[in-house]
């Protein structure tokens, strides 16, 4: 599922030639680093998740008849090239290192 929904995401985003930072599909929710100019980020976030659940709902029989996001879904402005660094790294390797980061 998690391969779907994350070439899903990349399918859009090559469709309306977006800029694709960083995605990381997990097994409960979705992070995606994405530069959309002269787009409003609900309707970036509203793409994503829409590419996503078609494709999700056509490969998994289990999503034919129920949700597969909770509404909405969080959106933060970078500001600058620094931001988009610090929100990659975070996106493609704090997550997996959250447990190991924390002080004992």
């Amino acid at each position: 599922m998690q391969s779907v929904a994350d070439a899903a995401i990349r399918e859009i985003c090559r469709v309306r030639s977006w800029s694709v930072w960083a995605i990381a599909v997990r097994s409960n929710h979705v992070h995606a680093v994405i530069t959309a100019p002269e787009y409003t980020p609900v309707l970036v976030r509203d793409q994503l998740k829409a590419k996503a659940t078609l494709e999700l709902r056509r490969a998994f029989a289990v999503w034919k008849d129920r949700p597969v996001w909770t509404e909405k879904g969080d959106i933060e402005f970078l500001d600058s090239e620094t931001d988009i660094e610090q929100c990659v790294v975070y996106v493609t390797e704090a997550q997996d290192r959250k447990d190991r980061d924390s002080p004992p």
